[in-house]
C-alpha cells in the first residue's frame, strides 16, 4: 500500500484516523496506542505479510533495548 494509493486515502487513513480520535475521545490513552500500534502492523504487512514477524522482532529487541539503558 502506498501512501498515495486509493487504499490508503479511503479506507485505511479514515479508519485509523476515527479509531485513534474515538479512542482519545473517551480518554482511552492504551487503547489509542493499541489502535495506532495495530494500524501500523496491518499497514506494514499489507505489502508482504511474512515481514510482519521481522518487525515485531525489531520492536520487541529495541524495547529490550532501551530498558536496559544501553
Amino acid at each position: 500500500m502506498l501512501f498515495n494509493s486509493y487504499v490508503f486515502l479511503f479506507l485505511f487513513l479514515p479508519v485509523t484516523w476515527g479509531l485513534f480520535r474515538l479512542a482519545s475521545r473517551l480518554r482511552a490513552t492504551e487503547a489509542a496506542l493499541s489502535a495506532l500500534l495495530a494500524a501500523s502492523l496491518v499497514f506494514y504487512s499489507y505489502w508482504n505479510p511474512s515481514f510482519v514477524l521481522l518487525i515485531l522482532f525489531s520492536i520487541a529487541f529495541n524495547y529490550a533495548l532501551g530498558r536496559t539503558g544501553i
